[in-house]
Order: structure tokens, then sequence, then C-alpha cells
């Protein structure tokens, strides 16, 4: 397979010219590279060098919020601009769709697209179905404004815009992903409710700080069988994204980016 760029984007290279390990798995969200998992290691942007980078003519799946999910090839486009179209051609499959991947530099990003694309098609990125419930559910809302009334945040009314039910580490038991804000669009957050020892434990996943919460997706990002949660927020001046594992009531956050935000 040979990679074929227009524009101005990164350096021409053959696909014999990168180099590849089993068990390396980039991940974009919003159509900028935040990193993957590498040789048993999660590695943000910043860590990824050598053979880790995105260089283009990697096959690779692609996430759309409706769920829908197409296969194809990435191509990394240079972040100075990202007007820029990135094309990407296989000899193999030339009528492979092609996913443009902005490679950040650590100055500013531009506005993003809401998508998820991995680098890594062997396996089974959705082991588990994901519910999306009524983000209008009373229940839900009563939960969350008490949660945040214990956080010093007392806001009555609340409002969610995500309501996401999965088995997340495949242990039978499902997580409740919940996004949303107070009225006002104040206080925007993200949390998990999942079950620790027997007991119901909620943790927090993008801060009020953070800003609203633009994007947020579940997938098997490494092959291990369970599924990460990936999510993107956004302030008035920058972009954060982020991806937490979680396993039997556990979770930790194991990538976080934070790009300052260039306004076109």
């Amino acid at each position: 397979m040979q990679v074929f760029k227009k524009g101005l984007v990164t350096a021409l290279l053959a696909m014999a010219m990168v180099p590849t390990f089993a068990g390396n798995h980039h991940i974009a969200l919003n159509n900028i590279l935040m990193g993957g998992y590498f040789d048993g290691k999660w590695l943000p942007t910043a860590s990824l060098q050598g053979p880790t980078w995105l260089w283009g003519g990697e096959d690779a799946t692609v996430f759309y919020p409706d769920g829908k999910r197409v296969e194809g090839v990435a191509c990394a486009i240079d972040r100075d601009h990202p007007d820029e179209e990135g094309l990407a051609v296989s000899d193999d499959e030339p009528d492979a769709p092609v996913f443009s991947v902005q490679l950040p530099s650590y100055r500013s990003v531009s506005y993003p697209s809401h998508t998820l694309v991995v680098t890594w098609t062997e396996g089974n990125l959705m082991p588990r179905a994901v519910q999306s419930l009524p983000p209008d559910n009373v229940q839900y809302k009563a939960l969350v404004a008490d949660f945040l009334a214990g956080r010093g945040l007392p806001y009555k009314q609340v409002v969610l815009t995500k309501l996401l039910k999965v088995d997340l580490d495949g242990n039978d038991a499902d997580e409740v992903i919940i996004t949303g804000h107070a009225a006002g669009g104040k206080v925007p957050f993200a949390m998990l409710r999942q079950i620790q020892q027997g007991n119901v434990a909620t943790t927090m996943l993008a801060e009020p700080s953070d800003g609203k919460v633009t994007d947020l997706f579940t997938a098997d990002l490494n092959g291990d069988g369970r599924m990460e949660i990936a999510l993107a927020t956004q302030s008035k001046t920058q972009i954060h994204q982020m991806v937490y594992t979680v396993n039997q009531g556990n979770t930790d956050r194991v990538i976080r980016n934070s790009w300052p935000l260039h306004r076109q």
C-alpha cells in the first residue's frame, strides 16, 4: 500500500516505510490525534514518536455520533494548515474512505469534527451494545442534582444531554455514563455510575472547569475486551481530550490532552 498526500500536509511515505507492531492503536478524537495504546502502554500525543507516530495510511475505523462505523484509511494532516485536504490512496483498495487526522502542535488546534478514529480493525471494537436512555429521565436528574449538591454545587435544575448504559468491563453489570449541565449551561459535567464492592459509586469524568462535553464514545480501544470511555470537552480557550479505563469498579484516566483553541 502506498500513501499520497496533497496540499501542505506531512511528508509522503510508503507504507513499507511505516513501522507497525502488534498491539499498536492510535486514537483520534474530533479528528485530533490524542495518543493511543502501544505495546501495553497508554500514551498521550506528546509521548508519540518514531514507530508510534501516526504517519498516514494506517487502516482505521471511524465512529460517528449516531453510532455509524466505517472502515478506511487514516491520513495525517499538518495542524498548521487545517484547511488543506489530505489524501491517502491504497493500491489494494483505491476507493477506501479516508479519515483525516490533524497532528496537533503544542500551540493551538482548529475547531474539530465530532468523530472517533481508531487505527485498529482486527478485533471487535464494540464487544457489547450501548443503550441510549432518554435524557429527560427524572430519576437520573435527581441523582445528579444530589451528587452535585454534595460537591458544593446546589443546582436543583439539571439538564442531561447524554445517558448511556453499557457493560464496559464485561462483568455482567452495566455502568451508566451521564453528561449534562445545570440550568443555563452552568456547571457542565460528565460522570460515571458503577457498582463498587456492592455499592453504587459515582466518578466525575469531566469537571465543570473543563467546559462543556462535546464528544463521548465508548469502544474497545486496545483490544483487551473491555470498553474504554473517550470524551472531549471545550472551554472558551481550550479543548481537552480524555480516555478512561473501567475494570471491576476501578476507573482510571489513562490519557489527558489539553490544546489551546485556535478560533478561525
